[in-house]
């Protein structure tokens, strides 16, 4: 079994038993920094009876005993269903053309439990256990998407999940602009819907025929438009990436006053299997202030609008979600 790649502890989700392996850090890394796991794992102590253990406030997975340091909420979605939580009201929004898959079945979509079997053809597997979240994008359609509250708002904050890249994967060749969203995150509300920023991670293509860029836009930051900025090519490449798992890591700061260009937007991208991370992005002086909302990041969604539709159904898979205060930068 894979070891999930944010917590190191012991302890059962529902009645599934995980395996969980966490890391500490005081603030983000340059890929230099990388702990291995055996490192990691010599310098984890119990702190059961201490006063950290005691006024933590870390997810603790049921039968853990030791609160992973950092970490808010996980999910690896072997509840097979969208109702888990942590003590902060975590709340994963309605399914929009996703939904909770195993190997063989849907399980999970619109609020119900189902099981309809699996098309031929298909790859459901998960990265790790027998569950993962399923983004589904038909054919000439734009729009596959999963919205959560995080429950409060972080001023620094981290984000990680595994994504598996469609084994037919080639960037969208319908519409423009061609700009497929990728990740978002906001303080108050989405874009123009809020007073605070919002960072969106995006794909566009990279010409290399059918490969995608990554990029990231920022909306109302007090020192900089909206232009995608950041891009780095080959972000998928085509055909070689396609079926690959990757992990994506995003680190968020918020600006430290109504003045002050001291936010950071930073994102790094791991395939399985390599033993580091590349950045992607690496945003140090932007003015990303929260105005009258939420004085943090509070919400967000994974995927969502493709502008350059897929000319073939084409389906995302994505695993091990995870919220944390500290560093997610883990070789696992």
């Amino acid at each position: 079994m894979k070891l999930n790649s944010a917590f190191k502890a012991f302890g059962v989700i529902g009645s599934v038993a995980i395996i969980m392996i966490y890391f500490q850090n005081c603030g983000p890394m340059d890929a230099s920094q990388l702990k291995t796991l055996s490192e990691i794992s010599s310098q984890t102590s119990d702190t059961s009876g201490s006063d950290e253990a005691d006024n933590s406030t870390d997810e603790t997975p049921s039968g853990s005993t030791q609160a992973p340091k950092g970490v808010q909420f996980f999910d690896s979605f072997e509840t097979a269903s969208l109702e888990h939580t942590n003590i902060h009201g975590f709340r994963w929004g309605g399914t929009n053309r996703t939904s909770i898959v195993s190997s063989s079945a849907v399980v999970y979509t619109k609020g119900e439990s189902i099981n309809t079997p699996k098309p031929e053809g298909r790859n459901w597997n998960a990265y790790a256990g027998e569950h993962s979240m399923r983004f589904r994008y038909p054919e000439g359609e734009a729009w596959a998407e999963q919205r959560y509250e995080m429950g409060t708002a972080y001023p620094e904050v981290w984000i990680s999940y595994w994504v598996r890249v469609p084994e037919n994967y080639t960037h969208g060749p319908i519409g423009s602009p061609r700009n497929q969203k990728w990740n978002a995150v906001w303080t108050d509300d989405y874009s123009q819907h809020g007073d605070g920023p919002t960072e969106v991670f995006n794909m566009r293509p990279d010409g290399s025929g059918g490969g995608s860029a990554s990029t990231v836009s920022i909306v109302k930051a007090t020192n900089m438009n909206s232009a995608h900025r950041e891009s780095y090519p080959g972000f998928i490449k085509v055909p070689e990436d396609r079926g690959r798992w990757m992990h994506n890591v995003f680190y968020l700061k918020i600006a430290s006053s109504p003045t002050a260009d001291d936010g950071q937007v930073k994102w790094w991208r791991r395939w399985q299997g390599d033993d580091s991370f590349t950045t992607l992005a690496n945003m140090e002086s932007v003015g990303l202030w929260p105005n009258s909302g939420p004085q943090g990041f509070s919400a967000g969604y994974i995927m969502g609008w493709a502008n350059g539709a897929y000319a073939e159904d084409t389906e995302f898979l994505i695993d091990n979600f995870t919220i944390s205060t500290e560093s997610l930068l883990i070789i696992d």
